[in-house]
């Protein structure tokens, strides 16, 4: 952990470790410090706004732009790497439940419209962690749909990250 002169956390506070390693599952290759605080000051960003506002249009066209700049690849390719960002985040309990499902459903949108627009398929592994938050919705008596369904989806999820990474 690397924090600033004080030695005191603060909003600069950088854990190059786990940043490296989330790098790595993106491509299988380490990406630059610099990229990777970009892209986790996007995320940090969403949360304070889904904090603030809740799940209404979380997303705009101009975030997902901004994203797709940031991320440095086509709009596709974002999608996966903010699945990414959120699968590895929830498992490692640094982003709860309902803030990763209110992102995937904001997203989500904008693939159905590159898909009807440009005839792109779904980036497969945004639609994996799609797929998995989805589960985490539906509630029935007496079951936790959370622990049963979408916990091992992300476990599954982000286990072929990381050998894809190795």
């Amino acid at each position: 952990m690397r924090t600033l002169a004080s030695g005191q956390d603060s909003l600069f506070t950088v854990n190059q470790d786990r940043m490296h390693r989330d790098a790595r599952l993106d491509s299988g290759q380490a990406m630059p410090l610099s990229s990777q605080i970009v892209q986790t000051a996007f995320i940090d960003d969403l949360q304070s706004r889904y904090d603030q506002t809740g799940p209404g249009r979380l997303l705009s066209a101009n975030d997902i732009e901004r994203w797709t700049e940031i991320v440095g690849s086509t709009t596709r390719h974002a999608y996966d790497v903010i699945a990414r960002h959120l699968a590895v985040g929830f498992h490692e309990s640094r982003f709860p439940f309902w803030f990763c499902d209110a992102v995937v459903n904001a997203v989500i949108d904008f693939v159905y419209d590159d898909f009807i627009q440009k005839g792109e398929d779904f980036p497969a592994l945004f639609y994996k962690v799609y797929l998995a938050f989805d589960a985490g919705e539906v509630v029935r008596a007496g079951m936790d749909p959370i622990k049963i369904h979408t916990r091992p989806m992300i476990e599954e999820i982000v286990r072929n990250l990381a050998k894809e990474a190795r």
